[in-house]
């Protein structure tokens, strides 16, 4: 099982996912363990980052949303296939829980969360959930993150 690499940085947004994690729908790549995410603001002051990661009602589609290619850890490993994109045509709608909810200062502050063993994030473990939202609830800085995940 493959490992991989995703870094990004967005200005972040209360209507368009910072980063939306999809799944494939079925295969290799239908499971994606995530086991660390990191982020850290850019903000040229102070300002509250609210970050929710939610596995959205209604999966974000449509339009040309940006791809971002995951990068695997070890250089022989093959190309993921599973999809981290931004800014679709009609984005995902948050439901009503969220999985996590980091808060940290955006001017500066950094958010870091490793998964103890077995407690990892797994987004496509059922075809309502191939999807994993990644979104500001509370501003609009810079933030750049890290996230570490694992095809299954």
């Amino acid at each position: 099982m493959a490992k991989y690499g995703i870094g990004h940085s967005k200005a972040l947004s209360t209507t368009i996912d910072w980063l939306n994690i999809i799944t494939a729908a079925s295969g290799a790549g239908a499971v994606v363990s995530i086991s660390e995410f990191s982020l850290g603001g850019e903000a040229g002051s102070s300002a509250v980052a609210r970050i929710a990661l939610n596995r959205p009602s209604v999966d974000g589609s449509g339009g040309t949303p940006t791809t971002i290619t995951p990068q695997p850890l070890r250089s022989t490993s093959a190309a993921a296939t599973f999809t981290p994109k931004h800014t679709f045509g009609t984005e995902s709608t948050l439901s009503a829980n969220h999985l996590m909810l980091p808060t940290f200062n955006a001017f500066g502050g950094v958010f870091s969360w490793v998964a103890p063993p077995g407690f990892e994030l797994i987004v496509g473990d059922g075809a309502a959930a191939r999807q994993l939202s990644i979104r500001s609830i509370s501003g609009t800085s810079t933030v750049s993150g890290s996230i570490l995940a694992e095809e299954l």
